[in-house]
This record gives C-alpha cells, structure tokens and sequence, in this order.
C-alpha cells in the first residue's frame, strides 16, 4: 500500500472529528525507555526548538529539567492523538507535590505551566486550534462523580500533520523485556506470587512471540506483556501499545496496517459471558445480547455495557452507586433502562444469579481465561510466522488471514476453559 497516501486519508479524517469528550483523558505518561518514538531525531529537533520559548535560565540543571518535561508532554500529546483522547495537565499546585504522580516523573507546576505556554503559541492563544502545537480544549472543572478534573489540551491540527508518521515508529521496549516486564504481579502481595517455575512456559510464549514480532511493522509497534491484578488469576490480560489506539467513537485503529496490509480484528461475542457459562456448564445462545435488546428496547451497546459493569463489579455493595451512575458512563443509559437490562438478565439467563456472576469480581476473574486463550493464540501465530496483535478478546491479522484466524479462535476458547474447574 501506498504509505504516504495512507497517511493523508487518516489525517483527513482526524481533521474532520471533533474533540474527545470530557472523560477521555489521559495523564502526562512517563518515557522509560531508550528506545521509544521519543527518541528521533525528528523529535528531538521538535523539543529542542522549544526550549528557548520555555525557559530564558542558561543553567544546565534548568534546562534539563525543562527539556524532560517538553518530552513528556509532547510523547504524551503524540500518543492522545492516536487515542484519540486528550492530555490532563492540572494547574494546581496539590497536583505536584511530594509523593503525587506527577512530582513522581519529574514534573512541577511552574514548569508545566511554561511548557504548556510554548505548546500553544503564547497566553493568548490558549484556546485557539488554529495556533501553535496544542490547545486548551477545556479548564479545569467537577466531574459529575464530584472530583476535580485538570485541564485537558489537544493537538492542533500543525501538531498532527508533523507528527502523524510516528503513528509507524517503533514505540521500544525490546531490548528491555525481562521476566518482570514480560509477566507482571501488580499489587500481588509478596507472599501469593508463584514461583517463575510455575509460569515458566507462558513467558517463554511471550518472549518468543515478541521476538517473532520484533521484525514486523504496525501501529504504535511495542512488545506485548501480561499483567496480574492484586492475585495471582486476576486480572492477566495480554497489554500493548496498539489496543490504546482510538477505535470505538473514531475507528482509527481499524484504519491501520500490519506489514502494509489493512488488518481485520475478528472478536469473540459476548466473551465473558460465553466463558462464563461454559465454566459453570450453562447454555447460551449465539448472540445472547440480542434477545436482552428485544425485551428492553435499550441498545445493544447499552446492554453488553451493562452487562460489564456488572461482571465486573466487586460486591453488592457497589449495586446502588453501579446504577445511580448509570447515566455517566461513556456508553450512557437511564438507571431504568440499568436495571431493567439487569432485570432481563437475570430472568433469561437464571444461571447467572445462581451462580453468582453479578457483584463478584467475575470479569476480573475472567480476563485470566481472555489472557490464556490470548497466550495460545500468540503461540500459535508464532509457530506459523503470521503477525497477528492480542486486543483484549479480539486478535488483529492481516485480513486475508481473517477466517483462518477466527476459526483458531474459536477453537482455543472451546478448550481453555476446561482447564479450570472454576474462576
């Protein structure tokens, strides 16, 4: 395909949506590693030429804290373009003291303060897209949920077109991918972590997969990894860069290649579920959402959020907040219309109160399974040398391999589920 027309009709079509919503933001992220897209020369130059419009010190230590933090909020505006989303800098001071996230990274107040002064042109044109690197898409305000929220800025469109390309630069990490960055145990205590021996196969899957990979070309290109949650089958789910491409209110994601080949990501339907049922020894239709839609009239996005939110809830005692907050969530629906999903849920599916689905922390438990099913699958891919990239329980392939794959999906999920009695 040609690249360089590839990259004009997605730039044409980001110019043409409109901002993220207010919920769609991301914090300032941190660059660790030596060989993130942060690291061109292009993008050096970009950084360097600013720092003179940030700072007027000539002191080494100034000037190295100022370039570092232009860096990160430059990375951070790159990647929120791909996300579709915007960049969180907050203005006040509590946002960066000792101990805080941002303090953490390197950052203060008065430094961001200047950077986010050089991005967008000068104070007066804060708010103007047509100017500058960035913009002030909205000051700070009160969430719904009553927390305070920073400032949220946005490329400009001059921003986008400079750095659209690095959509393809390779975003790093491989040369970093030992055992603890390949197979994570966040906030496991000490005590509950396996020994490696234990999982020793599956990082071998891992690290063979990512170095298959490594020679291939696509989208925000980094290694994969997994990641436990607070227990050792929590959570464990296979991460990546390319899953944080914008694809749900802007389809940019599905936009792009693999080997300069468009990509189709076929998924699983109703995944948790099917998996779900399948470990509890339960029926379910093919498309068990559609009859749920036919006795609400809610839609179909509406009833698989629903259906989420309470997998995924923890205990009853979320049950009132879980409904009351109905209305706020990105895929929106009535606290009526949340229990009367809830309500067809349970009296078409009378398993899922029987066995407890709801306000257990079922969809945690469950994306263990997404992730061993995910690990088979990379195995797979690697063993027939075909690119393909783990998002959450979809895969995207080249999309000639499309029902090749799906097939092999469908396949896998029928079997890992019979390794476990229960989750």
């Amino acid at each position: 395909m040609d690249m360089q027309k590839h990259f004009r009709d997605v730039l044409t079509s980001l110019y043409d949506r409109p901002p993220p919503h207010a919920r769609e933001s991301t914090p300032p992220l941190l660059l660790n590693s030596r060989e993130t897209a942060a690291n061109t020369k292009h993008f050096e130059e970009f950084v360097e030429s600013l720092l003179p419009l940030t700072l007027k010190s000539q002191r080494d230590q100034d000037k190295k804290a100022h370039l570092a933090a232009l860096k990160i909020i430059t990375h951070t505006l790159i990647q929120c373009m791909f996300r579709w989303e915007s960049v969180a800098l907050p203005k006040s001071p509590d946002a960066y003291t000792k101990g805080r996230y941002l303090n953490h990274i390197g950052l203060t107040r008065r430094i961001v303060v200047r950077c986010i002064d050089s991005l967008c042109g000068g104070e007066e044109y804060l708010e103007d897209p047509d100017t500058g690197w960035m913009y002030q898409l909205r000051c700070g305000f009160l969430s719904p949920n009553g927390i305070n929220q920073a400032a949220q800025f946005f490329p400009t469109k001059q921003f986008m077109n400079m750095f659209f390309e690095s959509l393809y630069t390779d975003f790093g990490g491989w040369d970093d991918m030992t055992d603890d960055k390949l197979y994570i145990f966040k906030d496991v205590p000490q005590k509950d972590i396996p020994p490696i021996s234990s999982y020793q196969d599956k990082l071998a899957i891992i690290r063979n997969y990512n170095n298959f990979m490594r020679d291939h070309s696509w989208a925000m290109k980094s290694p994969s990894y997994r990641s436990m949650s607070k227990a050792p089958q929590r959570g464990g789910r296979i991460y990546n860069h390319f899953q944080n491409i914008a694809n749900r209110r802007f389809p940019l994601r599905a936009t792009t290649l693999i080997d300069g080949y468009p990509i189709a990501e076929p998924d699983f339907t109703a995944n948790h579920l099917w998996m779900f049922s399948k470990l509890h020894g339960e029926e379910l239709p093919d498309d068990p959402y559609n009859e749920i839609v036919k006795i609400t009239g809610c839609t179909r996005d509406q009833v698989k959020s629903v259906t989420t939110v309470m997998l995924g809830a923890r205990n009853l005692k979320q049950k009132g907040k879980t409904i009351a907050d109905a209305s706020k969530r990105k895929i929106a629906c009535s606290s009526d219309n949340m229990r009367s999903i809830l309500s067809a849920l349970e009296s078409t599916y009378p398993w899922l109160a029987k066995h407890n689905a709801f306000y257990n922390d079922t969809g945690s438990k469950l994306q263990f399974l997404e992730g061993e099913i995910a690990l088979e699958m990379m195995a797979w891919a690697t063993s027939i040398e075909l690119p393909l990239l783990v998002v959450h329980d979809a895969f995207a392939v080249p999309e000639q391999h499309e029902a090749m794959v799906y097939e092999k999906m469908l396949e896998t999920r029928s079997s890992v589920p019979s390794k476990f009695e229960t989750i």
